[in-house]
């Protein structure tokens, strides 16, 4: 039969004691049931919400992703201002090692779905939320702030072909589901990111993160399955280096791919990052008294939340897609904990000092003690170069090295209102040649 349509003439039921009830549905939205409460909701272990959600059921005939329909029994959920984790080992109260994205004010719209023929088994979930802003946790020393931040879940039972919201689903209000079943089945995070590892490594851009449990090899021999969430960029600039309070100071990179992956042990309570990333240019930045001319560089990252054991990607590549070409994380783990650059440089320093060749930048923090006798903790970064030909001197006068090793360290304070720096250079050679002196000779 067909049902009431009180949206153009409410229907008001006294319920006793001088108070009412006006029934206003619209009838356009067929059978329907809702209902409204507070709960917590865990959904495929990947986004968790807390806060007042409303219930609504219906029966809807949805698209799936073959351009097949199929009349569904469905089941909404809708709020709005729900506190909520998005990532691993959900939620953040869990024991401390919970690895993604906290935020306060998600709006949430999914809808559950089962197929209304009793012989059909088949059966869907589908999530779409939006924040503004959401907070990176679980790992010390990397920080990021997500902005714009979008949550995605298409589901579908096995053998079941995912649902397409090519035309969007309503839920209630404004809150609507919107994914393209294109992209098959999704457990995805896109936000505006910027991003922060250890103080050595900056990027900022969109991005996109991705969940899925992996058999993961550790630099110590064992195995063990891991949440991951593995996150990937292409064409985005990045910094590398460290802050000062005169700005910062390291090389700025452009046209950056990259990919990262977060992984936690919930046995151990450890949680393990890597990342790689090519470069398309890069310049050095907050340097005056360094020029450097960039031709390639690469940075890689493999660290662990506690002890020197990392994830041994030498053993079991993981392959991170970018949006572009994939990135591929195959670091050796045997070299334990490790946050590098390497890159084909020409460098000038201090208009006496000039080569061309290989380097590894680092950053570290380091406690430096001064000429006065003082200590100070401090961000240090490296610049290094091992069995190199260099230049020591002025107007092609000076002296040729070969098979040279040098070492540059830059040092900023800790403490950002002490705006002091420093800089030394060290360099050795196999063999050192006179040059640029007619009739002088001089060979070591």
């Amino acid at each position: 039969s067909t049902v009431l349509d009180l949206a153009s003439a409410p229907l008001k039921v006294n319920v006793g004691g001088g108070k009412s009830f006006t029934l206003a549905f619209d009838g356009a939205a067929g059978e329907l049931v809702r209902a409204k409460g507070e709960v917590n909701l865990d959904v495929f272990g990947f986004l968790f919400t807390t806060g007042t959600v409303s219930f609504g059921r219906s029966t809807e005939t949805i698209t799936l992703a073959d351009s097949s329909t199929v009349n569904v029994n469905l089941l909404t959920i809708a709020a709005t201002g729900l506190d909520a984790f998005v990532g691993v080992n959900g939620p953040v109260t869990n024991e401390g090692n919970a690895l993604g994205f906290q935020a306060t004010g998600l709006n949430l719209a999914l809808a559950a779905m089962r197929a209304a023929d009793v012989g059909d088994n088949r059966s869907w979930l589908a999530a779409e939320a939006t924040v503004g802003t959401a907070t990176f946790v679980g790992l010390d020393g990397v920080t990021a702030v997500g902005n714009n931040l979008v949550v995605e879940i298409n589901r579908a039972s096995e053998g079941a072909t995912v649902a397409d919201f090519g035309t969007a689903l309503s839920v209630g209000g404004p809150l609507t589901i919107g994914i393209d079943g294109a992209a098959g089945e999704i457990l995805r995070v896109r936000s505006d990111l910027n991003l922060d590892l250890f103080g050595s490594f900056s990027v900022t851009g969109s991005f996109a993160l991705l969940k899925s449990s992996r058999l993961m090899a550790l630099s110590d021999g064992a195995a063990v399955t891991m949440e991951t969430l593995t996150l990937g960029a292409s064409g985005v600039n990045a910094f590398v280096g460290v802050q000062s309070e005169s700005g910062p100071m390291g090389l700025q990179l452009q046209g950056v791919d990259f990919g990262l992956a977060l992984m936690s042990n919930a046995a151990s309570g450890i949680n393990y990052l890597g990342l790689k990333a090519r470069v398309t240019s890069a310049a050095l930045i907050g340097l005056s008294d360094i020029t450097m001319t960039v031709s390639s560089v690469g940075v890689t990252i493999n660290q662990a939340s506690e002890g020197n054991v990392v994830v041994q990607f030498a053993d079991a590549p993981l392959s991170v897609e970018t949006g572009g070409n994939a990135v591929v994380l195959d670091m050796d783990g045997l070299l334990g904990n490790q946050a590098a650059a390497v890159g084909e440089v020409t460098l000038s320093a201090f208009n006496f000092f000039e080569f061309e060749g290989r380097v590894a930048f680092r950053t570290v923090t380091e406690s430096v003690r001064l000429s006065d006798g003082s200590n100070i903790a401090a961000d240090v970064l490296t610049i290094g170069a091992a069995d190199v030909d260099a230049f020591a001197g002025v107007a092609g006068v000076g002296l040729n090295l070969t098979g040279a090793d040098f070492a540059i360290a830059v040092m900023t304070p800790l403490d950002s209102a002490d705006a002091r720096s420093w800089l030394a250079l060290k360099a050795s050679a196999d063999s050192v040649a006179l040059v640029g002196v007619q009739g002088a000779q001089l060979a070591l």
